[in-house]
């Protein structure tokens, strides 16, 4: 916003005029693009409202503006630049102290409105009505004290018994507010903290809770994989007792087939070594019969040549003795023949009475 019209004593001039606030310019800026001037804070203003419509223009003639960063959004540009020259001008404009007019809004402004009379540039405006002027109302220095006055009444008032009243009263209900407020802030706390012990406590249950149902559900879970269990087992057990009852039987029968068979391989054993026996007796009276006849049959030989002369005694010698080696060898081979069945024999009776023994 710009300064206000009615504290120049002279009407200024329509060039220092910003067309948005209609006032003087405060901090005078122009655009680059058009050269219009306004004041900073109403153009920064007016580009940030444009820039949420149509994209930022110039509030007098609506040409488009670029931004700092190239783009069409924001108030801050880089076109826009100061004009020292303009402020410079403004700022040595002659001004009246701004309590110097009457006050048209209060009703008794003319009993109770004092003037000041002070003129000045517009430069030292701020700093009279900040520091010098005697008719600006300001606020009493004194803690606790709220009374405002104008400059020059206030040395009266500071250490009156209304200002003292007013710091004591002020530092009574700071101490009753800052009490108020510890009070307040540890009720609070207490407050906090029964809230959190409530919360702590329903979590506490509803953690307590949640463990027994779990501790239940899986007391029931293993209550129900026992069973299970315990089912299983017995039912393997029951299969297996069946297996083995099965197995037990069929062992019965192969033992008692095993058993009849055995008892049959003996019989046909004994019924065999009857017979070998009974064969082994034949031949041998068959080879004795046989060894007497060839016995007979050498003599009657040697006897004969003997009679024609045709033997000498070492003949008949050398042909008795090789007829003795024939005997022996014909009766080692019936020996060697006799062992063969009767090893042959002993064999299958081994093996029957082994299996007999695996049997029984």
């Amino acid at each position: 916003m710009g300064h206000p019209t009615n504290i120049f004593l002279t009407k200024p001039d329509a060039n220092y005029t910003c067309s948005i606030c209609l006032d003087v310019f405060a901090d005078p800026h122009f655009l680059q693009q058009c050269g219009h001037t306004f004041c900073k804070d109403c153009l920064t203003s007016a580009i940030t409202q444009s820039c949420q419509k149509d994209g930022p223009s110039c509030p007098e003639c609506r040409c488009k503006i670029a931004t700092s960063d190239g783009s069409n959004g924001g108030g801050g540009v880089n076109t826009m630049h100061r004009v020292r020259v303009i402020e410079s001008a403004v700022q040595n404009q002659m001004v009246k102290c701004k309590n110097a007019y009457l006050d048209d809004d209060c009703n008794d402004y003319e009993y109770c409105h004092q003037e000041c009379s002070w003129t000045g540039k517009l430069s030292e405006w701020s700093m009279h009505a900040a520091r010098e002027c005697p008719v600006e109302i300001v606020a009493c220095s004194v803690p606790g004290c709220a009374h405002k006055c104008p400059r020059r009444e206030m040395k009266s008032h500071v250490g009156s018994a209304a200002c003292i009243s007013a710091a004591m009263q002020s530092k009574i209900q700071e101490g009753v507010a800052s009490s108020t407020a510890h009070i307040e802030q540890e009720k609070q706390l207490l407050q906090q903290q029964i809230t959190s012990l409530k919360r702590e406590k329903r979590e506490a249950q509803s953690l307590f809770q949640n463990e027994l149902e779990k501790s239940k559900l899986l007391q029931d879970e293993n209550n129900v994989l026992r069973n299970k269990v315990k089912s299983k087992k017995n039912a393997k057990l029951r299969e297996q007792n069946n297996e083995m009852s099965a197995k037990i039987q069929l062992l019965e029968l192969q033992i008692e087939n095993e058993r009849e068979g055995m008892q049959f391989a003996i019989k046909s054993y004994e019924e065999r070594r009857r017979g070998l026996e009974v064969e082994n007796g034949r031949l041998r009276g068959l080879l004795q019969v046989a060894g007497e006849k060839k016995k007979m049959r050498k003599k009657k030989r040697i006897s004969l040549d003997v009679e024609d002369g045709d033997v000498e005694v070492g003949d008949m010698d050398f042909g008795a003795e090789a007829a003795e080696k024939r005997r022996k060898k014909r009766k080692r081979r019936v020996k060697e023949e006799n062992n063969k069945r009767a090893r042959a024999v002993s064999t299958d009776a081994n093996d029957i009475l082994r299996l007999m023994r695996v049997v029984g």
